[in-house]
């Protein structure tokens, strides 16, 4: 498929045949990701997290506490 860059106002910008939307399954208004690799664009659906995936393997620690107390001229 082909299309032109075209002017928008201060901007370009390309139309995405029907078609090609479609086959994405992408809806109108829908964030898509857009990535430049070289000497192409790359337009995909952007990748879905959520908090549980994302900290899957992470432990928590608490930090150890260190105090002994002030070590110079410190006010209190």
């Amino acid at each position: 498929m082909y299309t032109k860059v075209q002017s928008w106002g201060g901007s370009q910008g390309i139309r995405l045949p029907k078609k090609l939307i479609d086959m994405m399954g992408i809806q109108i208004n829908e964030s898509v990701e857009l990535i430049a690799d070289r000497n192409r664009i790359i337009i995909q659906k952007p990748k879905k997290y959520d908090l549980k995936t994302l900290f899957s393997g992470y432990a928590e620690e608490k930090p150890e506490e260190f105090w002994d107390g002030p070590k110079g001229r410190e006010v209190w």
